[in-house]
């Protein structure tokens, strides 16, 4: 809904992806805020009981001249509520998305920081895995890996990159 750039940008500076809120708002405003049709059937929230926003996901996208790559992208929970599984149900609400918004697609491509570990862990058990090819300009961290494994058991760290143990 019109108004929800504040929560969003809430969660998302409390969580560290901002150094600010007004750096939170900016990125929305640029990334988001031209595509309001999209945003209001793509981006997810979870709300308690008093209406505070917890968590949120977003069906989102990347585009380059050959498609569209699906995209679940900021998936973050307020420190508050994390441990709770509300990450979890809204990264599986925004996932679902996907059947409605890009039917046609048969890849979801999750974007996640080496110091987002448990975020990885969430995403293994959803079924996502590491891709070392290039996806529009970006490419897999080299110490991905070693950094991940630090953090997960090895047979997470093993079946993220297709390896036998």
């Amino acid at each position: 809904r019109d108004g929800d750039e504040i929560p969003w940008a809430e969660i998302q500076t409390a969580v560290g992806e901002f150094d600010s809120f007004e750096d939170a708002i900016t990125y929305f405003n640029r990334v988001f805020l031209p595509y309001p049709d999209y945003l209001y059937d793509r981006m997810c929230f979870i709300v308690d009981e008093d209406e505070n926003f917890v968590a949120t996901a977003t069906a989102w996208f990347k585009e380059d001249e050959i498609r569209r790559y699906p995209l679940l992208h900021w998936v973050s929970t307020d420190p508050k509520y994390q441990g709770r599984g509300f990450g979890t149900s809204v990264s599986k609400y925004a996932v679902r998305l996907f059947n409605i918004t890009d039917p046609e697609e048969d890849e979801i491509f999750l974007h996640a920081h080496t110091w987002g570990y448990r975020f990885v862990g969430l995403g293994y058990k959803m079924g996502f895995r590491v891709s070392m090819k290039p996806l529009l300009n970006r490419t897999t961290h080299p110490d991905f890996m070693d950094i991940i494994e630090k953090e997960l058991p090895k047979k997470i760290t093993n079946d993220l990159m297709g390896e036998d143990e």
